[in-house]
């Protein structure tokens, strides 16, 4: 196997145009690339995000979305995404003024002021209901 690095990750949406817009203008991240695939009535963008690419994935027909996405006795999923940031307490008031909501913990159990501090790193985690029914962790690593 001659593994290079991560390529993409594909994340399943309701909204397309609401998830496009959070990635866009609360994360600031840039398209890259779109596609449609009638047959599937599937559409999906692709952002960039530091050298590996978001795929945001739209599926129309209910019978296809059914599965791909996590379905019967599936345990595995992806819990969150986990961005770096350089200054976790500015990026955090940037998406508050988006509606994003944090937690300090994984847990997600109450809205936190202060970030999770662990092992020389700084993390927030949104609240699915505020950030397109994805969890994205906010980390800053200790200089």
């Amino acid at each position: 196997m001659s593994l290079k690095g991560i390529h993409h990750i594909g994340i399943l949406v309701d909204d397309l145009q609401q998830a496009e817009a959070f990635l866009g203008d609360a994360l600031g991240l840039s398209v890259v690339k779109r596609a449609s695939i009638p047959d599937e009535k599937t559409e999906v963008c692709f952002f960039d995000c530091g050298g590996v690419s978001l795929e945001l994935i739209a599926i129309d027909d209910p019978e296809l979305r059914a599965r791909r996405g996590r379905s019967g006795g599936a345990a595995p999923e992806i819990e969150h995404v986990a961005l770096a940031v350089d200054d976790i307490a500015d990026d955090a008031d940037r998406l508050r003024g988006h509606g994003v909501r944090f937690a300090a913990t994984g847990a997600l159990r109450e809205e936190a002021d202060a970030p999770l501090e662990l092992s020389g790193s700084k993390s927030y985690f949104s609240f699915r209901d505020t950030s397109v029914g994805i969890v994205w962790q906010l980390i800053e690593e200790a200089a």
